[in-house]
Formats: structure tokens, C-alpha cells, sequence
């Protein structure tokens, strides 16, 4: 509780790959942040770990094990390159989920999705099992063992943990993207129900469901998480990201969709338009941050055609018991509630999000917001950088004293009056 309610960016820290100090063969990595997410305390040090994708590297694709300080400073990291879990190089990881102690052996272990562009592989999603230094203890590709009429075959673009969706102990996954069936390519979200061995026992598809909802064709399933249950059914619900749109999903145990919200442009209190934004490009539970029961949601943007300034941005989305919007605040360099930096143009601010709870213990909501082209060289080369943004009480209770440098007030956070986190993406 603050002293006179006055809530805002009380400052950030980027974790980028120019930092010579922690990443020798930084200058050689590019689109650092184009996934990310929090995965639970891999070393085992109290403090959680992330896990953050890069678009290139001089030895190719993968993901970097970042085991972190509790000042949000990086104590080391580990590579897992692509040609240690995929029998084509060519996959570049897309997505990112935590998937918590899936073998059992007291070590988190989290999902990948990969492009699927030239790869020939039904499935092209791995699990991956981590030691507990962050480096690979051994991997599965996702096969289909369910007794489906045809085979289960996939062009995946995002991934999150759904828990234990059907009861027997193990967690069940779900996949954002393109189906093909009957040579058709269909834009739907697949719910994964798990077999301990990482094969999949049974799945169902939204694109299969009898409700009134058209997914945008190209777009729907771009984004994915789990947003715990909205609705009070006793059923984990899904926000999707789609075209310049959000989908809030209302789910049966058995997968199907039983009703959805969109939100864009449209939406009643969103304050903002969403048209040729690319809102939706990630989305991320971030829990009930306002105390009213019902968890809100994180949503990002990269870019922004109704500016001259092309940057993205972050938006707070307080949700209603049916997945209408009840508030937003929007986050971005410069504007109130800002981080007070302006970025310049093409960085792509916004691509990738996820919420870390509170993490270092300070009191306050902390989230990770990535720029994958982010770099000191202009166009040519683009490292990346991932923004972890603390949000909670200014130091000062006079708002006119808060500085540039320590972010900018921001009315809307004068509502929240705790933080409430899970442990999702």
C-alpha cells in the first residue's frame, strides 16, 4: 500500500547481449528476446531463471538458460543450441513455456515451439529437460499417440502450460497456430493432453468447437497463454493473440471452447485502437493485480501505424468475470507510466512479454518486455534486449519529485491497492 496511492514505473534494468561482461559472444548473437519467459528456479538459489530465444547465432538457432540474481543481474548462462535437441538446424525457437518438474526429477524443464519453415516434421515442438546449471540433460519431440483418425501435424507459433487439465498428474500443454487437415490450413489452438513420456494421449482444437467465434485467418493462435479460470468453473481459460485482437477463451475440461470474448478496437473501456498495431503479437497472465478475484493480462504490441514514432508497447488489462475489459494502461518509452527512455525506431519494443511475479522482493509487479532488434549498429546488427520493468510505490510520495529516469506517474495505478502472481509464462 502506498502512501498517497501513487503507483507507476519506479524503474527497469535491460538484460541485452552487449553486455560484454556477461556474454562473450555477444556480438554475435542477433534477435535476442524474440521469446521469453520466467521458468522457475533452475540452480535452485531461491530466485527464478528465464529462458530467452535468439533468431541467430555464428553456431545457429536455440534458446540461452539465463540463471539470474536477485537484483535482476545475470549470475550466468547457458546455451542450448538447436542442433542438440532437432534433427533440422533449421529451427528457430518462436515460442517458450515453462512447463515446471515435468520428469519428475525436482528441476523445472519448459517447452519450445520452432518455425517451421523448410522442416518437414509433424510436430516441430521439444521438450526440453534441464540439469540444474541450465544446461541440457536430454529432450523429446512431441509425437502423437492418440487414436485420432488422421495424424496430428502442426505449424506452430506459440505455446503455454495449461496444468493438469484431465486429472492424472501430468501436464497437459496447448499449441497456437496452424492445423492442416484434409491438405486444408486451418489457424486453431490445439489442447495437448500429455502422456509422462512427452508423447500426446489425446488433443482437442478450437477450429473443432460449435461456438460463435471466426478466428482471424493468418493471425489466430500467434500468441498463447494461460490465464487460469476466469469464469469460476474449475477450468483453465486461454487468452490467444490474433490480428490486431485479443481472444479470451472459456474452455470444457475436455478442451473444447464453450464461449469467447474478443477484444479490439471495439472493446468497451480498452481506451486505445488496436488497428494495424499488431496488438496480440504476445500475451501473458500476470495475475490478479487489482484484488477483485480475476486474473488480468498483459498484452503487447511491436508496432504502431497510427504513430510517426513506430515503437511498440505493453498493455494492463484488467478483465471482468466474462473476459471484458474492466480498465487498461498502456506502457511505453516515453508516455506517462512510461520507462522514460525513448527508443528509437524499428527495435521492435513490445514482440515477446511475460510477467516474473515479484522478483526481486521488493513488493512490487515485475515484467519482462523484449525489443529483439534492439542494437548499438543501426540496422546491421540487431541484438536484442529484454526490458525487466518493475511497476509499485515511487520513492517519493510528491509526484512532481519523481525524475525522467525513474519512470513517470501514471493515474491508473493509483487502483491497485496488492499484487497477487502465479507462476505462469
Amino acid at each position: 500500500m502506498c502512501a498517497k496511492n501513487i503507483y507507476g514505473v519506479i524503474d527497469y534494468k535491460e538484460i541485452s547481449v552487449k553486455d560484454k561482461e556477461v556474454f562473450e559472444d555477444g556480438q554475435y548473437i542477433t534477435g535476442f528476446g524474440s521469446a521469453i519467459a520466467h521458468i522457475g528456479d533452475v540452480d535452485k538459489d531461491g530466485i527464478n531463471d528465464l529462458a530467452v530465444a535468439i533468431e541467430g547465432s555464428l553456431e545457429g538457432y536455440g534458446i540461452y538458460i539465463l540463471l539470474m540474481n536477485e537484483d535482476g543481474s545475470i549470475k550466468s548462462y547457458k546455451s542450448i543450441l538447436s542442433d542438440q535437441y532437432a534433427y533440422e538446424q533449421k529451427e528457430k525457437v518462436v515460442d517458450v513455456a515453462a512447463l515446471g518438474d515435468f520428469d519428475g526429477d525436482q528441476t523445472p524443464d519448459i517447452a519450445i515451439v520452432s518455425d517451421t519453415s523448410g522442416v518437414t516434421n509433424p510436430i516441430n515442438t521439444h521438450i526440453l529437460y534441464l540439469n540444474t546449471d541450465g544446461t541440457l540433460k536430454s529432450s523429446q519431440r512431441l509425437q502423437d499417440k492418440s487414436s485420432a483418425d488422421s495424424e496430428l501435424v502442426l505449424k506452430e507459433s506459440s505455446i503455454t502450460n495449461m496444468g493438469d487439465m484431465d486429472g492424472d498428474g501430468i501436464t497437459d500443454i496447448a499449441i497456437g497456430g496452424h492445423a492442416i487437415k484434409n491438405s486444408k490450413d486451418i489457424p486453431t489452438v490445439s489442447v495437448l493432453f500429455m502422456n509422462q513420456d512427452g508423447s500426446i494421449k489425446k488433443y482437442r482444437q478450437t477450429s473443432d468447437s460449435k461456438t460463435e467465434f471466426t478466428p482471424d485467418r493468418g493471425f489466430y493462435g500467434r500468441s498463447i497463454d494461460a490465464i487460469g479460470d476466469i469464469d469460476g468453473d474449475g477450468i483453465t481459460d486461454l487468452a490467444v493473440g490474433s490480428q490486431d485482437s485479443v481472444w479470451i477463451q472459456f474452455l470444457n475440461s475436455d478442451g473444447s471452447v464453450k464461449s469467447s470474448q474478443k477484444i479490439d478496437s471495439k472493446t468497451k473501456n480498452l481506451g486505445f485502437s488496436t488497428h494495424r498495431t499488431m496488438f496480440g503479437a504476445d500475451v501473458s497472465n500476470i495475475g490478479d493485480i487489482n484484488g477483485d478475484g480475476i486474473n488480468d493480462l498483459l498484452v503487447c504490441n511491436y508496432s504502431n501505424d497510427q504513430e510517426d514514432r513506430i515503437v511498440g508497447k505493453a498493455h494492463i488489462l484488467l478483465l471482468n468475470v466474462d473476459g471484458t475489459v474492466k480498465s487498461s494502461s498502456t506502457i511505453s518509452d516515453t508516455n506517462d507510466g512510461g520507462i522514460g527512455v525513448e527508443f528509437r525506431k524499428g527495435i521492435d519494443f513490445g514482440w515477446s512479454v511475460s510477467h516474473i511475479g515479484d522478483f526481486d522482493k521488493d513488493g512490487n509487479l515485475n515484467i519482462l518486455v523484449s525489443a529483439p532488434h534492439n542494437g548499438y549498429d543501426g540496422w546491421v546488427n540487431q541484438y536484442g534486449s529484454v526490458y525487466n520493468i518493475n511497476f509499485g510505490c515511487y520513492p517519493s510520495t510528491d509526484a512532481s519529485e519523481v525524475t525522467q529516469s525513474k519512470g513517470r506517474f501514471s493515474s491508473f495505478w493509483a487502483s491497485l491497492f496488492e499484487f497477487f502472481f502465479t507462476n505462469t509464462k
